[in-house]
């Protein structure tokens, strides 16, 4: 064997792949899948049993109502079969809610309202209104609004914070009243109700008073 002072890295580095090249040190790969079903198979065990008898007691439950009670049987069973209908729906609904409000607010993040500044956000607003996207045009706003708040207190920004939490930011501030008022038009929407011209040229007004606010300077 070489004298210690003989060996090099790239000696070591051939020894140690001669020595894993060895049978022995060949790892099983069939050996580890079959640990780690049987893994599985233990914890999902208790849990299938659960459902089994679980599964068996209601049947068994029904059966009994229905050998007991056949008119009893039917009005539970459809009863049951409605609510499954109605909370399907619900949440395909709260779904579709949730989607449609990921790709109308998902266009402008509060990040990247920071980067474009409220002017650029007022223009995209009054796009959005001629487009009469009135819900986007409205949020346009409150994120301008906001955005010329902190800039008229150099405050840093927070893109993380939600509307409610902005509104606390200030609800000391003069301004906090016609921001509020945005927020508000906002939760109409997000109730399902619709948000239509009427609304969006409140919120414009309502705008106005908070963008001269936030160029007042400091707070009242």
């Amino acid at each position: 064997m070489a004298a210690g002072s003989d060996i090099t890295p790239e000696s070591a580095r051939q020894l140690a792949e001669e020595v894993l090249a060895r049978e022995h040190y060949e790892l099983e790969r069939h050996v580890v899948e079959n640990a780690l079903l049987e893994w599985l198979g233990d914890m999902l065990d208790p849990v299938a049993r659960f459902l089994s008898k679980a599964i068996g007691g209601l049947i068994r439950f029904f059966g009994n109502i229905h050998d007991a009670n056949p008119v009893l049987y039917w009005l539970i069973l459809v009863s049951l079969s409605l609510l499954l209908v109605a909370l399907l729906a619900h949440i395909v609904l709260t779904f579709r809610q949730a989607l449609r409000e990921r790709q109308r607010t998902g266009a402008l993040t509060w990040a990247e309202a920071a980067e474009e500044g409220p002017d650029l956000l007022e223009k995209r607003a009054r796009g959005a209104a001629q487009s009469e996207d009135y819900f986007l045009a409205l949020s346009l706003l409150f994120q301008a609004g906001v955005l010329r708040l902190e800039m008229r207190e150099d405050r840093p920004f927070q893109p993380a914070y939600t509307n409610r939490e902005y509104l606390r930011r200030y609800e000391t501030d003069p301004a906090h009243a016609p921001l509020a008022r945005l927020a508000a038009l906002l939760e109409h929407w997000y109730a399902g109700e619709p948000i239509g011209r009427k609304e969006y040229e409140d919120g414009a007004d309502v705008y106005t008073s908070l963008r001269t606010l936030a160029a007042s300077g400091g707070r009242g």
